[in-house]
C-alpha cells in the first residue's frame, strides 16, 4: 500500500545524497530456513571498541556475520543459537553520515549510562573501498556527561577552512591539526 509514498520519499535530494543499501540475511544453520532483505538507510550508529580505533576500521566491522543468541521462530525448528545474521553493503551513499555511539548502559535496573571515552581516529579523507573516498566535512560533539551537557561542531566550510561553532561565540578560525583531535 505504500509503493508511491516509499517511491516520492527515496527519490528526494536527501535520500539521493544520504541513501545508502544494506542486504541482510538471517540463516538457520538447523532447518536452513533463510529470509533476506534490503534495507536502505541515511545515517550509521557505530558502537566503539574497548580499544583505540579508526572510522575506516569502525565501517569494516560494521557489515558481516554475527551469531545470534536466540531461537529459530519456526514452529518444526525451535532450536537456539543457530542463526546467524549477515549484512553486506550494495550500495554507498553519496555523502556518509556516521553517529559514533559514546554511551554504554552500565545497570538495566535503575537504567544507569556511561559516557565512552575511548579514542576514535579519523582525518580530513578517507577510503572505505575501492572507489569510495569521503572528505570530512563537519564533526558534532557532545561535552559534558549522560544526561548533560552541551553540543559544539566543527565544520570545515566552502573556503576549506576549519570553524569551531558553539552557540555561546561566534565561530572560531581553527587549524585542521585541532579539528581533528
Amino acid at each position: 500500500d505504500n509503493d508511491d509514498v516509499n517511491a516520492n520519499r527515496y527519490a528526494t535530494p536527501f535520500w539521493l545524497a544520504c541513501g545508502g543499501v544494506q542486504f541482510s540475511a538471517l540463516t538457520c544453520h538447523a532447518c536452513s530456513r533463510k529470509a533476506t532483505r534490503y534495507d536502505i538507510w541515511h545515517s550509521l550508529s557505530l558502537a566503539i571498541p574497548k580499544v583505540q580505533s579508526s572510522v575506516e576500521a569502525l565501517l569494516t566491522a560494521h557489515w558481516g556475520e554475527e551469531a545470534l543468541n536466540d531461537e529459530c521462530p519456526h514452529a518444526q525448528c525451535m532450536v537456539r543459537n543457530r542463526r546467524t545474521h549477515n549484512t553486506q553493503l550494495e550500495r554507498w551513499p553519496r555523502v556518509l553520515v556516521l553517529h559514533l555511539k559514546r554511551w554504554k548502559v552500565v545497570s538495566a535496573v535503575p537504567f544507569v549510562q556511561e559516557k565512552i571515552s575511548t579514542p576514535v581516529s579519523y582525518e580530513t579523507m578517507f577510503a572505505i573501498a575501492l572507489n569510495v573516498q569521503y572528505h570530512l566535512r563537519g564533526v558534532v560533539e557532545h561535552h559534558g556527561a549522560v544526561g548533560s551537557g552541551h553540543y559544539t561542531s566543527i565544520v570545515r566550510a566552502p573556503d576549506n577552512f576549519w570553524y569551531s561553532c558553539d552557540d555561546e561565540r561566534s565561530p572560531q578560525l581553527i587549524t585542521t591539526r585541532d579539528a581533528l583531535d
